[in-house]
């Protein structure tokens, strides 16, 4: 289900036990955060706690009974991340979902365009005391995926057949203007950010055909450190 602006939810994590033994009380945090390549403690906003337990092998669901109330920032983008806290596991500064199995991240943006140009908002984060050096690369995703997405939001979004992406590129701007895309870099390297920095970038590019799935991609010597996913769709007229 996709999430409607000003309704109520309460969000429910979906955990896995992949030790030999069974885990008992669980701490579950959930949080939503910004659009950013990568999630900290310091930009994610905690949604509520709760608690789980689950045998071995098996899954269970830890439903978080404090409220959430989604409202309209970041373009239409809003990340939600779990995080499992049990016996002697010490959480770092990162919620990390790509290389820690204790966190698990959704997020999806959605851009709606009237012509054929799009761009899109987002922040490139150093979640580490040192400075760090980042490449940041696009890549439209198969069709395949893009009907994984369809499947996902199901009736509550009409999503045109799939298109194709041209020009895909990133501008060090939030709010490009034409003098901006002159600027259009088709990937991001040696992008240095000091100690817990951030800087803001957009994704931008032209569509041909109905929709697209784009994945960026933060990297560290070759290794993901984040990313998120941007779904594209021509805005459907009404007919008349």
């Amino acid at each position: 289900m996709s999430p409607m602006v000003g309704n109520t939810y309460y969000l429910k994590a979906t955990v896995r036990n992949t030790e030999a033994f069974p885990i008992s009380n669980a701490q579950v945090n959930l949080y939503w955060a910004d659009p950013s390549l990568t999630i900290t403690r310091s930009n994610a906003h905690l949604v509520g706690s709760a608690f789980v337990s689950v045998d071995a092998g098996k899954t269970a669901d830890a439903l978080c009974l404090s409220p959430w109330t989604p409202s309209y920032v970041n373009q239409g983008h809003e990340c939600l991340v779990a995080e499992v806290i049990q016996g002697s596991f010490s959480p770092t500064g990162v919620l990390d979902a790509e290389n820690d199995p204790h966190v698990a991240q959704r997020n999806l943006s959605v851009i709606m365009m009237s012509g054929t140009s799009f761009h899109f908002p987002f922040e490139v984060w150093n979640a580490e005391r040192q400075e760090q050096v980042f490449t940041v690369s696009a890549q439209q995703a198969s069709s395949e995926q893009l009907e994984s997405v369809v499947r996902l939001f199901g009736q509550r979004l009409d999503i045109p057949a799939g298109g194709t992406t041209h020009e895909l590129g990133f501008v060090a701007s939030p709010c490009p203007d034409m003098h901006g895309l002159k600027g259009v870099v088709p990937q991001i390297t040696q992008l240095s950010l000091g100690p817990y920095g951030h800087t803001g970038y957009s994704l931008v590019g032209r569509l041909e055909g109905g929709a697209a799935l784009i994945h960026i991609t933060q990297t560290k010597e070759h290794r993901q450190v984040g990313g998120l996913s941007v779904l594209i769709l021509h805005r459907q007229e009404e007919k008349r």
